[in-house]
């Protein structure tokens, strides 16, 4: 039954910790008679987060209609992040299993590359300056073949969905 400004101060108490600081800074700026859409937008841009933005995206749209329904829009929004977050723990999960996969590969072949001078007969084509030049590029290219597979293990961040426009200062600075 509160407004909008009302309920966002009244969402300090209960923040959580994660955010608390972000919440904290939105309602020192509604106290500081900041028009609501600005403080919003400025709470979106702290997080920095398109799951935030979706919720800042419903709350913008709160202040415009001034309407009922805030509350079931943002239980059901709730729902829907929930699924978001469950499945994005199932992706980093499935992502994190090739990632030990090719730490114990690239402990195993240490392990190896340590060993090879005391094994005798099977390194001497090494000890030659070509078999150096060999066993060089042999190691580079696992490197990178580390590197590589590391950079495709690694998810991108979603996009944002709350992108402030670019001013002309950001704009000839890049």
């Amino acid at each position: 039954g509160a407004g909008l400004e009302q309920t966002l101060t009244a969402s300090m108490q209960s923040a959580p910790e994660a955010i608390k600081t972000q919440v904290s800074s939105l309602v020192a700026r509604l106290n500081a008679r900041w028009p609501t859409r600005d403080a919003l937008e400025a709470y979106a841009r702290d997080l920095d987060d398109p799951t935030a933005d979706l919720i800042v995206m419903h709350l913008l749209l709160k202040e415009q209609a001034r309407g009922a329904g805030l509350a079931e829009a943002l239980d059901d929004l709730a729902e829907i992040i929930f699924e978001e977050v469950k499945v994005r723990r199932q992706i980093e999960t499935d992502r994190a299993k090739p990632r030990t996969q090719v730490r114990i590969v690239a402990i195993a072949t240490l392990v190896v590359l340590a060993a090879l001078p005391f094994l005798g007969t099977y390194t001497a084509a090494y000890a030659t300056p070509v078999g150096q030049i060999f066993l060089a590029i042999w190691v580079v290219l696992f490197g990178l073949l580390l590197v590589w597979m590391r950079s495709i293990s690694i998810g991108k961040p979603a996009p944002r969905l709350l992108v402030a426009p670019e001013t002309k200062e950001e704009v000839t600075a890049s």
